[in-house]
């Protein structure tokens, strides 16, 4: 009877130590994997900071509701400045090559016409293609009774707007688009989004020294409705391009010839320096080596300098932003 006893509590204690050997063989098995593959990290959703304007220490998207895993939508003004608005082409091309889409996009002054060449196609390369048709002849031919720059109608230009936009209307364009024009006759300032291009153009681009003005001119002042309009249509930062600030607008010639067009645009230069205070986040100015308002034989080269010059400019708002 003992040694029946003896045997069955011989069998429970191996029973018990078969059990605790095999417990810490797993236990030593799930340490090793553990110890292999590293802790297990649980991944959690990590929201952007807004990022913030370093000149007013404030977010650049108003709206925090906006702030998302993508960069805001840039909305694009291209300033106005004559043939230095050349330099704006090489800017989109600029960024169309890093990548940068642009949501929207308003032109003043001749900077319309790049604009609007831009929203219509979306392609930078294009819009330097059409706009180095420009008949720009017909601005210093020397007839009879002129000599060197001369001012002529914007009706002079209607073919070459007819070949760059045909028959497009902007509420077609691949990129949103506006731009702001003065209607003398009736002492009112508007904003055009609608219409067939070639016609908008006709009432945005023209303006002192290159066009005589009658009814409608371009408003170089028109920077804040341009603004609003591109915050209508959904721009979350927007980039102001300033051709005006460091060089020199008209030559010395020109400015005795016309010297209440200088006036002016000296007055519009001074405006760019504020242009944050109208909501504008980013204000890209190109100093273009000499050129002027009427630099017509410099426009290739200009395209080139736009494009070199905002390069540095472009990198730094794409890391800020998170393009």
């Amino acid at each position: 009877m003992a040694t029946k006893s003896f045997l069955s509590w011989h069998k429970n204690i191996s029973f018990i130590i078969a059990f605790l050997f095999l417990t810490s063989c797993a236990s030593l098995q799930d340490h090793v994997k553990t110890k292999h593959e590293g802790p297990q990290i649980e991944e959690k959703e990590v929201e952007l900071p807004n990022p913030y304007d370093p000149a007013t220490n404030e977010p650049v998207i108003k709206d925090s509701t906006l702030v998302s895993r993508k960069a805001p939508k840039l909305g694009v003004i291209l300033g106005g400045g004559g043939v230095l608005t050349y330099a704006q082409i090489g800017v989109l091309r600029e960024l169309d090559r890093q990548k940068i889409p642009v949501h929207s996009i308003a032109g003043i002054e001749w900077g319309a016409l790049v604009g609007g060449a831009y929203a219509k196609s979306g392609r930078s390369h294009e819009v330097e293609w059409q706009m180095l048709k420009l008949p720009f002849k017909k601005f210093t031919e020397s007839g009879f009774f002129s000599s060197g720059q001369q001012s002529i109608s914007v009706n002079e230009m209607s073919d070459f707007l007819s070949g760059l936009f045909g028959n497009e209307r902007l509420e077609n364009a691949k990129v949103p688009f506006s731009c702001p024009y003065i209607h003398i006759g009736k002492g009112t300032t508007r904003l055009s989004s609608r219409g067939f291009f070639k016609n908008v153009m006709k009432a945005c681009w023209p303006h002192p020294p290159h066009f005589r003005v009658d009814a409608v001119a371009a408003n170089l002042m028109g920077v804040q409705k341009a603004v609003t309009q591109l915050r209508k249509a959904g721009a979350e930062v927007i980039l102001y391009v300033d051709v005006l600030q460091d060089n020199l607008l008209m030559d010395q010639n020109l400015r005795k010839k016309r010297p209440y067009d200088a006036l002016m645009w000296l007055e519009v230069r001074e405006q760019v320096q504020n242009l944050r205070m109208l909501g504008i986040n980013e204000v890209m100015s190109l100093p273009l080596s000499g050129g002027s308002l009427t630099s017509y034989d410099s426009m290739r080269s200009l395209v080139r300098m736009g494009q070199l010059k905002s390069r540095g400019f472009i990198e730094n708002m794409a890391k800020r932003y998170g393009y």
